[in-house]
């Protein structure tokens, strides 16, 4: 049966025993650093990276380089710096975090991470309206707008609907059901023409419309608040 330390103090002190105390303490102080961050990116697109600082108490000297450039140097004793990079051109790219103040360990002091950049993954974008939602993708996508869908969806990673569904023909459906089995993206942005009623693509969602029904209530009530409610 397992005793308590009291306990075992106590049991000690009845046989004149003596129990002795170890403090574990650094006997040499040491910091290392790290890179967190994903290792890909899309080209010109901002990301964000962690440079993490581990059993820092002082403040330490650090660099950090990007691409054989200074991104940050100076002394911190703060367990993280944050670094936002957008990387310009497509390949492997390098990111160099160092600390130049002498520890015990020299040998994490330095830490490397390598990032791939890719161009920005092409979607169709179809609708028949003017949207700024074309705009926000624009940030991170190559986007090619349509207000029909091609025979050809081979070069997208994906396909958007803004508020068309009810449009999509049945030969166009079965364009989206042979490019979704292929494991492409298929995303439908809802709207004043959309979830109306049957569509020719409600098979390719994991949705479906619902309906009300009033029974023996007087009214139905349906609040909808978006944030200049809040």
């Amino acid at each position: 049966e397992s005793m308590n330390l009291y306990d075992v103090l106590s049991y000690a002190k009845k046989f004149n025993v003596s129990i002795n105390a170890i403090k574990l303490g650094e006997e040499k102080s040491d910091v290392s650093i790290t890179i967190e961050g994903s290792k890909t990116a899309i080209i010109d697109t901002e990301y964000h990276y962690s440079i993490k600082l581990n059993n820092v108490i002082s403040p330490v000297s650090v660099r950090i380089i990007v691409d054989g450039k200074t991104a940050y140097e100076g002394q911190t004793d703060q367990p993280t710096i944050a670094l936002t990079s957008k990387f310009s051109s497509g390949g492997y790219h390098k990111i160099t975090a160092e600390i130049l103040t002498e520890d015990f360990f020299q040998e994490n002091n330095k830490f490397y991470k390598t990032v791939e950049v890719v161009d920005k993954p092409k979607i169709l974008y179809m609708a028949n309206k003017e949207s700024s939602l074309a705009d926000l993708l624009s940030t991170r996508y190559s986007v090619t707008s349509a207000s029909t869908m091609p025979t050809d969806l081979s070069p997208y990673f994906a396909v958007m609907l803004n508020d068309n569904m009810n449009t999509i023909t049945p030969e166009e459906e079965k364009t989206l059901e042979t490019y979704t089995d292929d494991g492409n993206g298929l995303i439908v942005w809802g709207g004043q023409l959309s979830f109306n009623g049957p569509s020719n693509i409600d098979v390719l969602l994991p949705v479906t419309p619902g309906e009300v029904n009033e029974g023996a209530q007087d009214f139905n009530f349906i609040f909808v608040v978006d944030m200049s409610g809040i």
